[in-house]
């Protein structure tokens, strides 16, 4: 309150934090869990031609010192390793009190962008850019047994890294939604979680359709193919690609409190603003594939839906766990549900007897909206 972050304040009121850990080795062996060592290449996804499209330098001239201010003054949020946090960084960057010093530091950070979007640049010279700092917080605080406690790591990156991140994936909104097509969400649309939404409502309310599915995915933005999914940016995207390849090539350092830290070499990095348009770009493959099954679908992020006829519904299902994991895209069929008519209920049980899937023909919450039956979302 006494820092003006009134609606921070008012959410930290209302709802039940958990409480940050404290580090012993049962957390930081939970913690390199969910950082899972890089996979190897998944040849079978990646996207091979002969040509990489041609980005003209000039572009990116359009990054220059107002559009880092811009992003700086939409930048929010606590400090990475050095421990200078957004408010400093504005007040560094923004503010008039310093004359013409800031306006020097924002057209230097607008060279140093461009530099990273345009040519691969040595990854140990930004290496203390890329760290972050990773709190591990209490997932189950009414377990009061250390050992059997759950761990959400909450990763905090660099502030001028976010601000690099910002404008850069501000400039190249339009190029990014281009690059994902219309079936994955998440890269930026305005709108994007909604429209997810009453696309589902709609599939479901078709009369031949039977039901829809709602997939979770374990851990799926630390399990991404990075080796992968940076050769194939280069094709999908190729205006991002460079900076993503400068930011992703080497692992990021994740500190912990008392200057312990484990490295992110798979996925993508846990405080990093780009993160988002990166695994929408990076899952596009698996999207394509099963677009050939005749089943209607849609994408936000790893969150997955599929709507139409239990016998295709099985078969984009199974397409998806025979081809997800190559990708680090792993179904979790424990929290997977399938949303069904009522005079479809026997017949699912029977066609995912043994999917593991939960059935429900009541309804069930997707992105944050109920799903089913009129009574269900009363």
């Amino acid at each position: 309150m006494l820092h003006g972050k009134i609606s921070s304040a008012l959410q930290w009121l209302s709802t039940n934090k958990s409480k940050p850990l404290d580090i012993t080795s049962h957390v930081i062996n939970t913690l390199k869990s969910k950082h899972p060592d890089a996979a190897p290449l998944a040849a079978e996804h990646v996207i091979n031609n002969r040509l990489l499209p041609i980005v003209e330098p000039v572009i990116f001239e359009h990054i220059d010192s107002e559009a880092i201010c811009r992003a700086a003054k939409n930048t929010k949020g606590g400090a990475g390793p050095s421990g200078l946090d957004a408010d400093m960084w504005r007040r560094i960057l923004c503010s008039k009190s310093f004359n013409k010093a800031s306006h020097t530091a924002c057209e230097s950070l607008s060279l140093m962008c461009r530099r990273l979007c345009t040519e691969f640049v040595d990854p140990t010279s930004i290496s203390s850019l890329m760290s972050c700092r990773l709190i591990p917080l209490d997932k189950n605080p009414e377990i009061e047994q250390l050992s059997q406690k759950g761990v959400r790591p909450i990763g905090i990156g660099e502030v001028l890294r976010r601000i690099m991140g910002k404008a850069v994936t501000t400039f190249l909104k339009t190029d990014i939604i281009n690059s994902v097509g219309p079936l994955q969400l998440s890269a930026g649309q305005d709108g994007g979680c909604e429209a997810a939404v009453h696309a589902m409502e709609e599939i479901f309310s078709d009369e031949d359709c039977h039901g829809v599915m709602l997939v979770d995915a374990t851990n799926a933005f630390n399990s991404l193919n990075r080796e992968t999914s940076l050769l194939n940016v280069r094709q999908i995207c190729p205006e991002f690609a460079t900076f993503l390849i400068n930011t992703y090539r080497v692992p990021a350092k994740l500190f912990l409190p008392g200057g312990i830290y484990i490295l992110s070499t798979e996925g993508t990095t846990q405080g990093d603003n780009c993160a988002s348009g990166f695994y929408s770009i990076s899952i596009l493959p698996i999207i394509k594939e099963l677009c050939s099954i005749l089943c209607l679908q849609i994408w936000y992020a790893d969150d997955a839906a599929a709507g139409g006829k239990l016998e295709k519904l099985k078969l984009w299902w199974d397409k998806l766990n025979q081809i997800g994991p190559s990708l680090g895209y792993f179904p979790n069929a424990k929290k997977t549900w399938l949303v069904v008519k009522p005079q479809y209920v026997e017949a699912a049980k029977e066609i995912f007897q043994d999917s593991g899937v939960q059935i429900t023909s009541e309804g069930q919450r997707y992105l944050g909206a109920a799903i089913g039956t009129k009574e269900y979302k009363e």
